[in-house]
């Protein structure tokens, strides 16, 4: 008997009615909704022009909310930030002066998804393009919600047709975090996604775990598609509480999937009692 089919029992005889509820929420919910994903995004690439060609060599995605609603907490309890916007504003300076230094040539798309377009005019001359979202009901509606990582994935949903620079190889950062000394770009695989995967706190579990880091990852042009379906196919996991972490590494397809040990960043955990640095 495998692991997963004992855990599935587990959860069953813990909690028969709940466990049930969850099994009927997958037939007329989720795989519904995932067909529908997986269609719509295999007649996009069917279709798709055939001069579509990456328009740089490296872009980094920022996503950054720097005005949220202060006094909202995130379903794991702790409120949604301790840090204030102008500190908020100054690590997502921080991070852009990072990439600006690590990797001089790439592109820089900053997606901010704040209560209020708070972001100081010279940083926003910093970058190559710059998505304000926080007008957005949608967004307004998920990122001031206790699901955090329900924020996150709209975010990304609605910027998608916005995003003007997709690279040959492109990072997904959180706005909080720098690349420190520890980031080498060569260690990021120029093809499919590369991430690093962790389990129970264990920072060097291999690609069965079940969860990534989503501080930063990267995928390369070809991947586009299968990185926005894989966000999209998460949202009815992330609306029952399941965190982006999880329904990335469910939904990256693992055939296109590398492992990266050491990622290079560093930063300082805002979602918690008590500031924590933090480097991976």
């Amino acid at each position: 008997m495998n692991d997963r089919l004992i855990k599935k029992l587990r959860n069953f005889i813990d909690d028969p009615i709940f466990f049930l509820l969850r099994q009927v929420y997958r037939l007329i919910i989720i795989y519904p909704f995932q067909l529908f994903v997986s269609l719509y995004f295999y007649f996009i690439d069917t279709f798709k022009a055939g001069n579509d060609e990456p328009n740089s060599d490296v872009c980094f995605i920022i996503t950054s909310v720097v005005y949220p609603e202060m006094n909202k907490k995130i379903e794991y309890g702790s409120g949604r930030s301790i840090f204030n916007p102008p500190e908020r504003e100054q690590q997502t300076l921080t991070t852009i002066n990072s990439i600006k230094t690590k990797v001089p040539s790439a592109k820089i798309v900053l997606i901010e998804g704040g209560k209020k377009d708070w972001m100081d005019e010279r940083t926003k001359k910093l970058v190559d393009q710059y998505i304000f979202l926080g007008n957005n009901r949608l967004v307004r509606f998920a990122c001031d919600s206790k699901l955090k990582s329900f924020g996150e994935a709209i975010m990304l949903i609605v910027a998608f047709g916005r995003i003007n620079f997709y690279s040959k190889l492109n990072f997904k950062i959180s706005g909080r975090y720098y690349l420190n000394d520890n980031f080498n770009l060569s260690n990021w695989h120029s093809e499919g996604f590369t991430v690093h995967y962790v389990k129970d706190n264990d920072k060097y579990a291999n690609i069965d775990s079940q969860y990534i880091l989503t501080r930063i990852y990267s995928f390369s042009y070809e991947m586009i598609n299968y990185w926005k379906s894989a966000v999209v196919k998460g949202l009815p996991y992330i609306l029952i509480g399941y965190p982006i972490e999880n329904t990335l590494a469910k939904f990256f397809p693992h055939k296109f999937v590398n492992f990266v040990k050491v990622v290079g960043i560093a930063g300082i955990a805002g979602s918690v009692a008590s500031k924590v640095y933090v480097e991976d």
